[in-house]
């Protein structure tokens, strides 16, 4: 995969979620807690950072405040913007729970997590909606979609997820059907030259920097 380095008359919002942790390795639900990269994440983010420098032009890059996507962000070389507005859901209670732990304690909001209902609010945390709420608001507050230039959003996969959907006008529930590995690449793109023109899907999920 890459991205032309010439004018193209297609702007692109590149997807990246973070680098692995060992909350990840575990299962264990992440949310707002600042977990660190582990040394496999590290291994990923330099990858990733050598594969986006040779073969993608971005031109702005935007973070999640948390440690996991700013250890990201570092590796890719290119000066970059913190948002907390990019951060995963927002687990509450659940935080820092397994998911094996949360089948069993929670079975209820277990049972509404798995079967995608976008209205079913972690407690004490978010829902689908308010995440999608708050990715509608950074877009637009961002002005991203305004630029005819490639900006990059290092994030998380339950955010990205919900991301694609606003992006794309999908029903919310569609987030079910993306996976979003760690340091994948998934690229939307629209024509500038068409006022009236969609994003569209380019590239989902790419991982083929770690297999270099």
């Amino acid at each position: 995969m890459s991205i032309p380095t010439q004018p193209d008359r297609k702007m692109r919002i590149i997807l990246i979620r973070h680098g692995q942790t060992d909350w990840n390795l575990e299962s264990r639900v992440q949310g707002y807690a600042d977990v660190q990269l582990n040394a496999n994440g590290e291994r990923q983010a330099t990858m990733l950072g050598e594969y986006v420098r040779e073969h993608l032009q971005i031109d702005r890059v935007i973070s999640s405040d948390l440690k996991r996507c700013t250890q990201t962000a570092d590796a890719l070389g290119i000066p970059y913007e913190q948002d907390q507005r990019l951060r995963e859901f927002d687990f509450g209670d659940l935080t820092g729970k397994k998911w094996e732990d949360i089948m069993t304690e929670h079975t209820e909001v277990a049972q509404d997590i798995l079967s995608s209902r976008t209205w079913a609010r972690r407690p004490n945390g978010e829902s689908s909606f308010d995440v999608a709420a708050r990715a509608a608001g950074f877009i637009h507050e961002s002005g991203i979609l305004k630029q005819d230039a490639n900006c990059a959003l290092i994030s998380h996969g339950g955010f990205i997820k919900r991301l694609i959907c606003v992006l794309l006008d999908l029903p919310l529930r569609y987030h079910a059907k993306f996976d979003i590995n760690n340091t994948s690449i998934t690229v939307l793109a629209r024509d500038t030259t068409d006022p009236n023109a969609d994003m569209a899907l380019e590239t989902l999920n790419f991982t083929g920097h770690l297999a270099r």
